[in-house]
């Protein structure tokens, strides 16, 4: 679970932002209890366009696939930190990152900053007995441990663009790997979501087709089966254009194949009788919000059958409002027993309400005249009340974080 993120330097981000899944003691909604925290199960961001929310999003993302990557980098290769450019003093600054979250009940606190393309600082902490231990530091290339001995001799083998963790990982240290899963575990989706991610987890069994294929029907979406099979592609031979569109162009134990997806739809007879079934190419097909349904549910079932955090960008794209609801009371209800958590960005205000949402878990995302975005939530805006109508509030401007409409209406005489 995700206790909180903060980072400094990236992107539109030029200052220390905080994101954080700690419940407030007098919200009761959607959280649970663990370890000494008390976490939320979801969370949104809202905000303009340009105004930070999918910068937040490739934070976090960014964040997590160093750890899975910087492993396997080229030593001469230099790290793209992606530093705040609008202002000369941040091109000097390190880029930061420290995420604490738990698993398995213990808590840790990992963090790294990274400066002229390289790893200037990290740091590994645990809390074994309630109070803060250090497992590792590092400044530049000196690594200093505390009681952790697993990974013998890894420090002569961490290059200056690789972190520590993940080489440890590589070096089978059994806490490395443990932490390294974790952030392994984490599902990204953003608005081109491969619908391959969905087949592979039905395919190894994380979600059960059969129960896939009952919410995709009470969906309405007149699905009432599919199938899929993995065509080998040949040397040479060319790839329907449709197919390197979707971004279903997989590697599966070094020989490359695309997915042939056929779904069925019910087919009737002049009295309305069913009467049978017709195959759709559901890359050809489908509509586009089927398809994007399709790859979002497995993702967000996968997550709430493993207890891991699953992010999404722009969550309400080609989603209905009302199915984007459901899929968040889904981990609000008891369906969530492992206590998985979902952070998703979003414009759609139909769901901005005191009846799905407490205060702690709406995050804003805006940006200023010099271009520096900031993030903060409804809890930090004095006057809201727990049954303001957020929804109303927020498109009137209460809380910041909406386009500039005036000035927009005012340049073509609109007003």
């Amino acid at each position: 679970m995700i206790i909180d993120f903060n980072f400094y330097n990236f992107k539109s981000f030029a200052d220390k932002t905080e994101f954080s899944m700690i419940a407030d003691d007098k919200e009761s909604k959607n959280n649970f209890n663990i370890e000494k925290f008390k976490l939320l199960k979801t969370a949104v961001v809202y905000g303009p366009n340009a105004g930070g929310k999918s910068n937040f999003f490739k934070a976090l993302k960014f964040y997590v696939d160093l750890i899975l990557q910087s492993s396997h980098f080229d030593p001469a290769v230099k790290i793209d930190s992606q530093k705040f450019k609008l202002n000369k003093k941040y091109l000097n600054e390190p880029t930061v990152f420290e995420c604490r979250f738990i698993i398995e009940n213990l808590y840790y606190r990992y963090g790294f900053s990274i400066k002229d393309g390289i790893i200037e600082s990290e740091w590994l902490y645990h809390r074994p007995k309630g109070r803060e231990a250090r497992i590792f530091e590092r400044n530049g290339q000196e690594i200093i441990r505390g009681k952790f001995k697993e990974g013998k001799n890894v420090e002569e083998k961490t290059k200056e663009n690789t972190l520590f963790l993940s080489a440890l990982t590589q070096w089978n240290s059994e806490t490395a790997k443990k932490i390294t899963m974790f952030f392994k575990s984490i599902n990204f989706i953003s608005t081109n979501l491969p619908v391959s991610i969905t087949l592979d987890f039905i395919e190894k069994g994380i979600i059960n087709k059969n129960d896939f294929l009952n919410i995709l029907k009470n969906a309405d979406m007149g699905l009432i089966d599919f199938k899929n099979e993995k065509i080998e592609i040949e040397p040479g031979e060319k790839i329907p254009s449709e197919l390197l569109g979707a971004g279903i162009i997989l590697t599966d134990n070094g020989k490359p194949y695309y997915n042939k997806l056929t779904t069925y739809h019910p087919v009737f007879d002049d009295k309305n009788n069913l009467s049978g079934s017709v195959e759709f190419d559901f890359f050809k097909d489908e509509s586009d919000g089927t398809k994007k349904y399709f790859g979002l549910l497995g993702p967000l079932l996968a997550t709430l059958k493993t207890g891991s955090v699953l992010f999404v960008d722009e969550f309400d794209t080609r989603v209905h409002p009302l199915l984007l609801r459901i899929m968040v009371k889904l981990f609000h209800s008891d369906k969530n027993k492992k206590n998985a958590q979902l952070i998703f960005t979003t414009h759609n205000t139909n769901i901005l309400s005191p009846q799905l949402f407490g205060r702690d878990q709406i995050w804003f995302a805006n940006k200023d005249r010099y271009g520096k975005s900031e993030l903060y939530s409804l809890l930090e805006i004095k006057g809201v009340r727990k049954n303001s109508n957020f929804e109303k509030d927020y498109l009137n401007g209460k809380y910041g974080a909406v386009p500039y409409l005036k000035k927009i209406l005012k340049e073509f005489d609109m007003q």
